[in-house]
């Protein structure tokens, strides 16, 4: 069988897909025939040659995507501010860079997503009709939006900011070439949001916003036909996310989380994928480290073996040129 996962970054977080590729490799090359199609238009040279080097190395099969048209991605920034870069919306139009014959492929934000197990209910699921699979983040209501819900401010406002976690989605190439998906798509959308001037102000931003970056906006754009991984089951359950396993949410929420004296947690899945959203492995002192939960240090112990591992690897390659 045949995974493919595709992402894209600029330059700052390059030394991080070697960590990503090294736990691609360990928890599916064994079972899989894995592809990683990576988005970019500002990557050096030689880190290319460095990543696609790597890759072989581990058995995955790397592909280059430069965007020539990246420019063009600007015009679904003018209803946000310039934090993000505009690499972080090249997955917008993943279906027109890939083979035809593609009908599916996993995206996951660049370096803070690692893979802990097999995703192959996750990937190989049935799309029954909706543009992509994800976890729900955060939902005002048990029900699910659809589109007339972006009429409503309070509705609006959990669609754009977190209704999607875009570190983990599987994209249904197939309907977005039927329906022919476009930047021009993107953009009616952002005009009709902007039209409805349901604006906000995250504290953290301080600047004026109109959706919450990719995310928010590719919640709008696909708002009623989302499948969301395992909502049939559960229904909107804010810690059941086993394909995007965020272990910074329980540290911000341990306060309701019924905790064993050694401040373990009991899960009733097994997380497969992590992303490490909020804070970074990189930036995670020893010090903050110990005052963190069991079940993040747990992750955080497997970001950062295979990030020595990594670097083993690049410090080799490195005095092989």
């Amino acid at each position: 069988m045949e995974i493919n996962i595709l992402t894209s970054t600029d330059n700052n977080y390059v030394p991080h897909l070697f960590t990503q590729l090294k736990s691609i490799a360990d928890n599916l090359i064994a079972k899989y025939e894995v592809h990683f199609w990576f988005f970019h238009y500002r990557i050096l040279k030689s880190d290319i040659e460095e990543l696609s080097a790597y890759a072989d190395f581990l058995g995955i099969r790397f592909h280059e995507v430069f965007v020539f048209d990246f420019e063009d991605y600007n015009v679904l920034t003018k209803g946000v501010n310039h934090n993000f870069p505009i690499e972080a919306y090249f997955y917008f139009c993943a279906h027109k860079y890939l083979p035809e014959t593609m009908e599916r492929a996993l995206y996951i934000d660049a370096g803070d997503v690692i893979f802990a197990g097999d995703i192959e209910e996750y990937y190989f699921a049935p799309f029954e009709g909706n543009f992509f699979i994800a976890s729900m983040a955060k939902s005002g209501r048990k029900e699910l939006y659809c589109f007339d819900d972006l009429y409503d401010r309070d509705s609006f406002h959990d669609i754009i900011w977190e209704y999607v976690n875009s570190g983990s989605i599987v994209l249904n190439l197939t309907l977005m070439r039927i329906f022919n998906i476009d930047l021009r798509f993107y953009e009616n959308v952002i005009d009709f949001i902007i039209k409805n001037d349901f604006d906000f102000t995250p504290d953290y931003e301080g600047t004026r916003l109109f959706y919450c970056f990719d995310q928010g906006l590719f919640a709008a754009a696909f708002v009623g036909r989302i499948k969301f991984w395992e909502y049939e089951y559960f229904g909107y359950e804010g810690f059941h996310m086993p394909y995007n396993f965020r272990p910074f949410v329980f540290e911000r929420r341990r306060g309701i989380l019924k905790l064993a004296e050694d401040g373990s947690v009991q899960l009733p899945y097994e997380p497969r994928i992590i992303h490490f959203l909020q804070a970074k492995p990189w930036t995670t002192s020893v010090k903050e480290y110990r005052t963190l939960l069991p079940l993040t240090r747990k992750y955080l112990d497997i970001f950062w073996k295979a990030e020595a591992e990594a670097k083993r690897w690049r410090r080799e390659y490195s005095e092989r040129a």
